[in-house]
């Protein structure tokens, strides 16, 4: 039920993928933030539950290169935010 701007693959860990919610231009707008999966999908969870960031729209989502410790978000009239996992994830 939520719209899917942008999907961003974790360069150093192919199974793990995030999505960007909750930008549709002029179409429909609803609680945004940035899902994730660590296994191709099967399972997905919210990296932004908590934050602000978790009722923004997300118009693009990115894994910092070499580094995935670091993503990236462009949110709708807020610019850019830089949300840090606290470590390199491991590739599960």
């Amino acid at each position: 039920g939520y719209t899917v701007n942008d999907v961003a693959v974790d360069p150093l860990c192919p199974r793990r993928v995030y999505i960007a919610l909750g930008f549709a231009a002029r179409t429909a707008y609803h609680r945004g933030g940035i899902n994730i999966t660590e296994d191709n999908g099967d399972n997905w969870y919210s990296t932004t539950a908590g934050l602000d960031l978790h009722q923004a729209p997300i118009a693009d989502v990115e894994v910092q290169p070499g580094n995935s410790r670091y993503i990236y978000a462009a949110v709708f009239g807020q610019g850019v935010w830089k949300m840090d996992r606290g470590s390199t994830p491991t590739c599960p």
